[in-house]
């Protein structure tokens, strides 16, 4: 993993603390609780399209930073996880891949972070690629 000052939660919370905007504030403008600005500074929730838009806009963030560091870290973890697999034989291989292949059926099942229904039903379109996710 890359390190703190890449992640899109520490990004938003340093733009939001250089604006000198508290929390509260913030969390207004954007129409959502506190506890969920909150959970996306520290990248426990991952903001929709809609919302990830609304927050460049009121931080006045540059998209360009954010995206470029991010898919630094994904292709290192990329990298680190195809090196692992080479110890792995055909069977173990297999059973990795079954396993993965679940766990993003789960994942694109599990509800939306921002309302009831499963991400599927939530207008998938609106999310952000799924390095956000």
């Amino acid at each position: 993993m890359g390190n703190q000052n890449e992640k899109l939660g520490n990004i938003v919370k340093e733009a939001r603390v250089r604006a000198g905007i508290k929390q509260a504030e913030l969390a207004d403008r954007l129409h959502i609780s506190r506890r969920y600005l909150i959970d996306i500074e520290h990248d426990r929730h991952k903001p929709s399209y809609r919302l990830f838009c609304l927050l460049i806009s009121e931080l006045d963030l540059q998209t360009e930073a954010i995206f470029r560091s991010n898919m630094m870290i994904i292709e290192k973890e990329i990298k680190e996880l195809t090196n692992l697999l080479h110890y792995l034989n055909e069977v173990e291989i297999a059973s990795f891949s079954a396993a993965l292949h679940t766990l993003v059926k789960l994942k694109k099942n599990e509800a939306c972070s921002e309302c009831t229904r499963s991400r599927k039903e939530c207008e998938p379109q609106m999310f952000l690629p799924d390095f956000f996710q």
